[in-house]
């Protein structure tokens, strides 16, 4: 199923891949999957709003033990805090956010969210 290292191989395994786009995607999905809301496609905005509240509903079920979010600038994080029901417990981010992004750490500090780095070596 994997291309070989070798330059013939792997050439023509290229030459016959075929890329499906995020519309190709969703036009694919079952009947059940559109049933539950609208595609994210065509509210981009709020699409990451209802897959937080998704989050949330399996976290007040039990199953889920935390929610984590990553990559949030300050403007998303006071969003989030804004309208969640559960704050999120992790925020995943890179070491120069850590160490440039003070407003942002104040926040996470703040509601008590765990700062976890993915990528101490690269600053």
């Amino acid at each position: 199923p994997y291309p070989s290292s070798s330059s013939s191989s792997s050439s023509s395994s290229t030459a016959n891949t075929r890329h499906t786009s995020c519309l190709e995607e969703e036009e694919s999905l079952d009947s059940t999957i559109h049933a539950t809301g609208p595609s994210p496609l065509l509210d981009k905005d709020n699409a990451w709003k209802r897959s937080y509240r998704a989050l949330e509903e399996l976290y007040h079920h039990g199953t889920l033990e935390s929610i984590g979010v990553a990559n949030f600038e300050t403007k998303d994080m006071e969003e989030l805090y804004d309208f969640a029901t559960v704050g999120p417990h992790i925020y995943q981010g890179s070491l120069r956010t850590l160490m440039t992004e003070r407003d942002l750490v104040e926040g996470l500090v703040k509601h008590g969210v765990h700062f976890q780095c993915y990528d101490t070596v690269s600053v």
